[in-house]
């Protein structure tokens, strides 16, 4: 994919960093999802895309108040982001 030739250049990537994220949620592949979201924060700690990943891992951990607080952090940061969440997670 074009997120894992970019990450290949440069590991740090924040773009393909967190459309990894994506695609390791879709897979339902947490453990790789948290890795990426951390590598995007790490560059670009305001990536709302990386919000929404842990934001997701922690509703699917059972962690709802955590969740729900880091979803009003993304809502605030940049709503659209919910919704390309939502479209990942369609089946």
């Amino acid at each position: 994919s074009d997120a894992a030739a970019a990450l290949q250049l440069d590991p740090k990537h924040a773009q393909a960093n967190a459309l990894a994220g994506l695609l390791a949620l879709r897979v339902r592949d947490g453990a790789k999802a948290e890795r990426a979201a951390a590598m995007t924060l790490a560059s670009d700690p305001g990536n709302g895309v990386a919000m929404a990943i842990r934001a997701e891992l922690l509703r699917r951990q059972g962690k709802s108040v955590e969740a729900e607080q880091a979803l009003q952090a993304v809502r605030r940061k940049d709503p659209h982001v919910l919704q390309l969440l939502r479209m990942i997670e369609a089946p």
